[in-house]
């Protein structure tokens, strides 16, 4: 449920230290309270922001740092030029490992029949869906672009809450879940259930946050299809720590409640 006037930050934040606060007091991970692993069931993916091609490739390499790396997102869309998106992910190509999973974010960036043809010209390139390719407000675009796409197309920014999933059900194949868009875990996991019962697939994503909002996230990294939580690996100097990447994968910890301990 939606409290009106709170801003949905603010009752994440409340949300998560409930959360941890209840794993505390039984001396147990909130991930075992829920019956879930202390490993995401899929890799995360990290971010290459909209750049020229060969600044992408320089990213790719950074993150080619932290070790073993099994899924990449490549944000596109904010220049209205798909040819610039386009030339891009030409540039991507010639660095990324054969095999990592690859996904698209478009920000809302595209027109309907942008989104169309982007989707079979990436879906021939390995890309294994898109998200948001359309104006967060334009549901009948969204509806459109999934009719028509060449790959599975995923909600966002139009899809904050369970109360969403119902209208976008046929406009998507899935809808990415964020703990500061939707107001917390509990809304997060009533999300899960609710896109289950209609069909779609589900991701776990996150905005510039530090490892504590992630790896609250990571709690239910057992329960979704595709991971995205990366902010808090492009950090120097993260006050928390908590879940830890492995071999291309999140995992939490097993101390009691989230995990967080400070730096």
């Amino acid at each position: 449920m939606v409290q009106e006037g709170i801003a949905s930050s603010v009752r994440s934040g409340i949300d998560m230290a409930l959360w941890d606060w209840v794993g505390k007091v039984g001396g147990i991970p909130t991930w075992r309270m829920l019956g879930l692993s202390s490993r995401s069931r899929v890799p995360t993916s990290v971010t290459i922001g909209i750049q020229s091609a060969e600044s992408a490739k320089g990213r790719w390499m950074q993150w080619m740092e932290l070790g073993t790396l099994r899924a990449v997102k490549v944000k596109m869309g904010s220049s209205g030029v798909i040819e610039a998106d386009q030339a891009m992910y030409r540039g991507l190509e010639e660095v990324l490992p054969e095999g990592i999973h690859r996904s698209v974010d478009a920000n809302g960036g595209w027109s309907v029949e942008e989104a169309i043809a982007m989707s079979y010209w990436l879906g021939e390139r390995g890309v294994d869906h898109i998200e948001q390719p359309t104006h967060p407000d334009d549901i009948e675009g969204l509806r459109a672009v999934h009719r028509g796409a060449g790959i599975p197309i995923m909600a966002d920014e139009s899809c904050r809450t369970s109360e969403d999933i119902p209208r976008l059900s046929e406009c998507c194949s899935g809808i990415n879940i964020k703990l500061l868009k939707c107001g917390g875990m509990s809304e997060a996991l009533r999300m899960v259930h609710t896109a289950r019962s209609h069909g779609l697939r589900v991701m776990l994503g996150c905005y510039s946050q530090t490892v504590l909002g992630n790896t609250a996230a990571n709690q239910l990294g057992a329960l979704v299809d595709y991971i995205d939580l990366d902010s808090h690996l492009n950090l120097r100097d993260d006050p928390y720590r908590g879940c830890h990447l492995e071999d291309g994968f999140l995992v939490n910890n097993h101390l009691p409640g989230l995990g967080v301990t400070h730096a």
